[in-house]
């Protein structure tokens, strides 16, 4: 019985992280820039810059995000790190 909760608690675990993970790719959805009209040069680098910079530092922090979580799960897994199937 012991096996099977610890089981059951590893499943769990590893199906919570993956659900955040994929709450946090939901967010990426929307393209990084979109251009409905005609601008001067000038004005799309400046509107590039407002809008395309802080979308790539929100990806940016919510990677480090799913890092941390790929590394829990890992932590619960434990796998043979050398072994053929992890690498």
């Amino acid at each position: 019985m012991k096996i099977v909760t610890d089981v059951d608690i590893l499943v769990k675990k590893m199906k919570d992280n993956v659900n955040k993970i994929h709450s946090l790719m939901e967010q990426w959805k929307k393209p990084l820039y979109e251009r409905k009209k005609t601008f001067e040069p000038d004005v799309v680098q400046q509107f590039h810059s407002a809008t395309v910079g802080p979308r790539h530092d929100d990806i940016r922090s919510q990677g480090k995000e799913i890092h941390k979580l790929l590394r829990d799960t890992q932590d619960h897994i434990k796998p043979d790190k050398k072994g053929y199937v992890w690498l």
